[in-house]
């Protein structure tokens, strides 16, 4: 049977939405797609979509390893496949998996991404040298947010 987001699930995020500076939240997987957007600071449930998603259906696929390519200076950004909170460390109080100047490996856990109470593994889908870091640990990001910048 095919896991669907429950409405406890779905009015959490709606919750998160309306406190926090995002104005636009859009998830996807295999089996569902929700799209929340403010208007004004309130959540506005006419712009709230959730569809079931059959296998066979033409939506994007995306996740944190296959990442959009972005020109800036040569450089390869890393975005956000989801919403949550983004964390350099693994630990609290720990040393960041990535810096400014390191080199990094495709499959290399550059950050983690808490969404829903579930600690995500962010890789890097290129090799090559971290040039910029462009969200700050413990902050709240967006879908497709831009995260790191490799070159």
């Amino acid at each position: 049977m095919v896991n669907v987001m429950e409405t406890e699930q779905i009015i959490d995020l709606m919750q998160k939405l309306s406190s926090s500076s995002v104005t636009k939240l859009k998830y996807k997987d295999e089996n569902c797609f929700l799209e929340l957007e403010k208007n004004n600071g309130a959540v506005n449930l006419g712009n709230f979509v959730a569809e079931k998603i059959e296998k066979n259906d033409s939506v994007p696929q995306s996740s944190a390893t296959t990442d959009t390519e972005k020109k800036d200076d040569d450089c390869k950004v890393i975005e956000s496949s989801l919403v949550g909170t983004f964390y350099a460390s693994s630990t609290e109080g720990g040393a960041p998996l990535v810096n400014v100047g390191d080199k990094v490996k495709k499959g290399q856990v550059i950050g983690i991404i808490e969404a829903m109470k579930l600690m995500n593994e962010i890789e890097s889908p290129y090799d090559g040298t971290v040039q910029e870091i462009l969200v700050k640990n413990g902050e709240v990001i967006g879908y497709s947010q831009p995260l790191i910048k490799v070159k």
